[in-house]
């Protein structure tokens, strides 16, 4: 019989990119991103900031893979929006995640830039990942989710294929 998950499995399988980002501001892109691999990593290691070079490695591909490869040791305080949300995303990914929840995480991004990360986390094989996300923006919504779930005040109110989700759709349940 297969035994559930323990806490620490279930945090290793699960990657969270929230709306406020949850960066350590005096730290370096590369330190945030590192913060991913914590679950893979000692205690004391951690506590100290050793990580292996695989680590490293991993963390510096993230950061590549959002455009950020010049960014890496960056004080974070020092980017803008949309380079502090894509270390986020980052950190995330370093995570290896199984699902990956997101909220909003495209929402400080220019249009162009979300539309990158959202063809990076669709096209990426490495990124083997169901993604979860909470969002505004219907246009991405429709153009990169299998199916789309309408919530008011927490209840779900539709669900459909996110291709025929329109604008319509939705005034319709909120008004």
């Amino acid at each position: 019989m297969n035994e559930p998950p323990t806490g620490r499995e279930i945090y290793r399988m699960v990657g969270y990119v929230p709306q406020q980002l949850g960066l350590v501001r005096s730290y370096t892109s590369l330190q945030n991103v590192l913060l991913g691999a914590l679950a893979r990593t000692s205690l004391i290691p951690s506590l100290l900031g050793f990580f292996s070079e695989q680590e490293l490695i991993l963390a510096r591909e993230c950061l590549s893979l959002v455009g950020l490869e010049r960014k890496l040791n960056e004080k974070v305080y020092r980017l803008s929006g949309g380079e502090r949300q894509r270390v986020a995303i980052a950190r995330a990914l370093t995570q290896k995640p199984k699902l990956l929840l997101a909220d909003e995480f495209t929402s400080d991004l220019d249009y162009v830039t979300a539309l990158d990360i959202m063809d990076l986390l669709r096209e990426n094989t490495r990124t083997d990942i169901t993604l979860i996300m909470a969002t505004h923006n219907i246009e991405i919504a429709s153009e990169y989710a299998d199916t789309a779930i309408v919530l008011r005040e927490g209840k779900k109110v539709s669900e459909s294929k996110a291709k025929d989700l329109t604008q319509e759709m939705v005034r319709r349940v909120f008004t």
